[in-house]
């Protein structure tokens, strides 16, 4: 992939997940599960919509115009998820990774529980 997430402090214990353009969820990390509630097998293969939602009641679809464009998105408000602490937010930023055509091959996301990711 020609594009990667940063990488550094900001990440480390971050729940990482994969996704498709169409949302489909590809790679769900130990830490994605640990913080997020979800097995691999719980995951993989699933819409994100039906695991973790937005607080866009749009969902995946209000996202996917702009990623597909190739732009980030940050702090995306999502609900809440055991076993996270409901009085924490939850906000995920999204990376487009494009291949060696420049076409959008997928989506990293990386959740934060508490404080926004800022990169």
């Amino acid at each position: 992939m020609l594009n990667t997430m940063p990488h550094g402090n900001a990440l480390d214990r971050s729940p990482v997940v994969r996704l498709t353009l169409s949302g489909i969820i590809i790679g769900w990390s130990e830490d994605a599960e640990a913080r997020l509630g979800h097995r691999p097998d719980e995951a993989l293969g699933h819409p994100i919509d039906r695991l973790v939602l937005l607080r866009d009641r749009r969902g995946w679809d209000a996202l996917r115009p702009q990623l597909a464009r190739g732009e980030a998105l940050r702090d995306v408000p999502l609900l809440c998820c055991e076993p996270a602490d409901e009085r924490e937010p939850i906000t995920a930023t999204f990376w487009p990774i494009r291949n060696e055509r420049g076409c959008i091959a997928e989506v990293h996301c990386v959740a934060r529980i508490g404080q926004p990711l800022r990169v």
